[in-house]
């Protein structure tokens, strides 16, 4: 859509526009593979760019992306939301090198993954959920949960230009909620200052696969500090 007087220099304005993608393929270095099979409506405007079900595949796994990136010096996430399913080992190419070996070691296997963006462009505020029941879990200190058993994986923080900043990450065994609160850096260097809690738990209410370290009945709370 434009608009403005064709006799002018400089007398047409963009104003917006739209474009339909249908089975859309590409290679871009910001993503590990090609990206394929791209469906979705993108709307522009002089306010931003509006992705509405934009949907496709990064090698084999499916991802679906909904909101807005408004214009300007102070571009922002606007009610973007991504959501994807795939293979631990593709979906952590797209995280820092510190970041993933560290994802890697903990998990394997199939991952569906929603991330939510808000604030600037430049520093979004970022949260994470992912549903690992159908991956393997390894906790070094407490045993491995085996795939089909529910577990789920909840994280928020900040995209800055030095690294990813997570402030609070909860890994959620049912009805154990392990919540890890402070600071882990994700740049050239990873680095940790946080307090893992537990809460109060039931031992006789916990996963059969989860170590007990010999305790059979009772009440647990952890809590540590980690640096």
């Amino acid at each position: 859509r434009l608009v403005g007087a064709l006799n002018q220099p400089g007398g047409i304005t963009f104003v917006g526009g739209e474009v339909q993608a249908q089975d859309v393929s590409f290679d871009t270095s910001a993503f590990p593979s090609r990206v394929t099979g791209v469906e979705g409506r993108l709307k522009f405007s002089q306010g931003g760019t509006t992705f509405e079900d934009i949907a496709g595949r990064v090698g084999t796994s499916r991802f679906r992306v909904n909101g807005t990136v408004t214009a300007g010096r102070a571009g922002a996430f606007e009610d973007f939301t991504i959501h994807v399913i795939g293979e631990t080992t593709e979906l952590v190419k797209f995280l820092p090198a510190s970041a993933s070996s560290t994802v890697s070691s903990f998990i394997r296997g199939p991952v569906a993954m929603s991330l939510a963006l808000s604030g600037l462009s430049d520093t979004p505020h970022l949260r994470a959920q992912a549903t690992l029941t159908d991956a393997t879990l390894n906790l070094p200190w407490a045993g491995e949960k085996p795939a089909n058993a529910p577990a789920q994986l909840e994280a928020e923080g900040d995209i800055t230009p030095n690294g990813l900043v997570v402030r609070q990450v909860d890994t959620v065994l049912n009805p154990l909620r392990l919540s890890l609160k402070g600071k882990l850096v994700f740049g050239d260097r990873f680095s940790i200052d946080a307090s893992l809690a537990t809460g109060t738990v039931a031992l006789s209410s916990l996963p059969e696969w989860l170590n007990r370290g010999g305790l059979e009945a009772g009440n647990l709370e952890i809590s540590l500090d980690v640096k």
